[in-house]
């Protein structure tokens, strides 16, 4: 289970010679952690990663929105994220149940993968918001190549800029 928050208070208990830290914990499943009070855990406490750019979200978005106008395509950008998480997201987990489960919840994306006469079974695959920096660059980059086949340039708005004030200079 991981948990997000911070390090409030640091103490140490001369008497009975152990350390105290006090963490806030800002998201995380809290039902989950009742389950675990007076257990013995290996905690690991680290910095969270880098988020991603507003650059590079608005870039990614902008990748899909030019491939679902192309016209051998003409789908949303939304319809062209499924597709690419469905393709290239990372699966998280899989699921079979009796209910009919098609929208996402948070940002973990449901796709049916096998309709059965008792039980669905879907793979999950982990949104945008839920990537890390590194996996964010590399379906990005998916989406690029995706946009290339496509015959869609794909220099971002940042690089055309460059371009312009060289070529005013």
């Amino acid at each position: 289970m991981k948990l997000k928050g911070r390090i409030t208070e640091f103490d140490f208990d001369f008497h009975e010679g152990r350390h105290f830290v006090h963490v806030v914990i800002d998201s995380g499943n809290l039902d989950e952690v009742n389950k675990y009070i007076g257990k013995d855990l290996i905690v690991e406490i680290r910095e969270p990663e880098k988020l991603a750019t507003k650059n590079q979200n608005a870039y990614f978005w902008a990748i899909c929105s030019q491939i679902g106008n192309h016209k051998d395509i003409m789908k949303s950008k939304d319809e062209i994220y499924r597709k690419l998480l469905f393709d290239y997201g990372e699966t998280v987990g899989t699921l079979a149940t009796d209910k009919q489960t098609d929208a996402a919840q948070g940002d973990i994306h449901f796709f049916l993968t096998k309709k059965g006469r008792k039980y669905n079974h879907y793979i999950m695959k982990k949104g945008l918001s839920y990537m890390s920096r590194q996996e964010k660059t590399t379906f990005i980059q998916h989406a690029i190549e995706e946009a290339k086949d496509l015959g869609i340039d794909t220099t971002p708005p940042y690089e055309w800029e460059r371009l312009i004030k060289l070529w005013n200079q």
